[in-house]
């Protein structure tokens, strides 16, 4: 019979803390019989928990599990407010790196410093986050950490990898546009996409189980240089000669976690379609972790000298792949459907809550427009 160890088993959830398995990971007093109730409706086997529970008390090993690479870094980023006024007069808890203020985690609450008397085990599946911790557990230790990445792919997805140029900042936002279009014509999908008013980003969509119910496109686009710039701060590297390498691992991390929404144990048949710029495909293609279709997972933008109608992807393309393409490639009809296009625009729009976000989708779609068409919608 499976039973459980916590004090107060009905209300206490098996969370540890900052993902730490510890210790006392599985009750305050473990040795003793004492305290056994009814389980809970989380069953754990009772004496695979028992046998990991010694193993971490006799050899003090903490497992860290899954942290998000904010959590590793030890500093962050001041707003250009008070960077100015730190420029005048500097505070505890700041330091200027590179002629760029930060705020400074306290060394108590660093990750590595946590960890620093203990063997730990980190888990992660990201890039950047791995490489991370590697330097500041080194730093912390003196000492490089092993890693062990010997991951095979995972195969539950049916999952497209397509590059275009409508990820850049100039054409993005269109993809809502399409997007609702999509809706319209009877297609389950959800947007995962930073910086076009969609609901779902690359920061609020992480560790989501409720996206498994629909085909999710995903927009992976270049990272910001305040993004590469901190994370080579936080490691101590050259920004000049690695910023390269640091957005093309942010885009792979963003790029797992978005196919991970709906693929891998998540699967339930529904696609993910992944949208990058065609200067990154053919390295995300080749960091993607899980099975792709690889025959469709191609540059779909057509160049002049493809004849009219000819395609990139191959009739084994599944319908939303080949109907994304036709957007891509039928841009100029999209937006000459007048009738059509005013009411979809309407829709997005109104559909974005806060109003900071709401202006800066529309500014966007005026600076769509203008790279489409030549005119300047978007002048004052």
């Amino acid at each position: 019979m499976l039973k459980s160890f916590r004090e107060d088993p009905e209300r206490q959830r098996l969370g540890f803390g900052h993902g730490f398995l510890g210790a006392r990971s599985v009750g305050e007093h473990a040795g003793k019989l004492r305290h056994l109730r009814e389980p809970p409706t989380v069953v754990f086997l009772f004496a695979l928990e028992l046998q990991i529970h010694l193993c971490l008390q006799k050899y003090r090993l903490r497992i860290v599990c899954g942290n998000a690479l904010t959590e590793v870094y030890n500093i962050a980023p001041v707003n250009d407010d008070e960077a100015a006024a730190l420029q005048a007069k500097p505070r505890k808890g700041t330091v200027l790196i590179e002629c760029k203020w930060y705020y400074r985690r306290e060394r108590k609450e660093a990750l590595d410093h946590s960890t620093r008397k203990h063997c730990a085990v980190f888990t992660t599946t990201e890039f950047q986050t791995r490489t991370a911790l590697t330097y500041h557990l080194s730093k912390t230790r003196g000492d490089a950490p092993k890693v062990y990445d010997q991951m095979d792919r995972i195969d539950r997805g049916r999952i497209a990898i397509l590059g275009t140029r409508f990820v850049r900042r100039r054409l993005d936002a269109f993809i809502p546009l399409f997007l609702y279009r999509l809706r319209k014509e009877g297609v389950p999908v959800e947007l995962i996409a930073n910086g076009v008013g969609a609901r779902f980003n690359h920061s609020n969509s992480r560790g989501l189980n409720t996206l498994d119910a629909a085909n999710i496109i995903t927009e992976i686009s270049l990272p910001h240089v305040s993004q590469t710039t901190t994370y080579c701060d936080n490691v101590d590297i050259d920004w000049a000669s690695h910023n390269q390498t640091v957005a093309l691992n942010i885009m792979t991390d963003q790029m797992h976690q978005a196919i991970g929404r709906n693929a891998g144990y998540r699967f339930k048949g529904f696609e993910t379609v992944v949208l990058v710029d065609p200067i990154r495909h053919k390295a995300l293609v080749g960091n993607c972790r899980y099975n792709i279709d690889r025959e469709n997972s191609v540059v779909v933008d057509r160049i002049r000298t493809m004849q009219r109608g000819e395609v990139r992807i191959s009739q084994s393309a599944s319908p939303l792949v080949k109907r994304l393409e036709e957007m891509f490639n039928g841009v100029d009809a999209f937006v000459a459907d007048g009738r059509r296009i005013n009411s979809e625009v309407d829709h997005v729009v109104k559909a974005i809550d806060q109003l900071e976000k709401r202006l800066n989708y529309v500014s966007r779609l005026l600076a769509a427009l203008t790279t489409l068409s030549g005119v300047r919608f978007d002048s004052e």
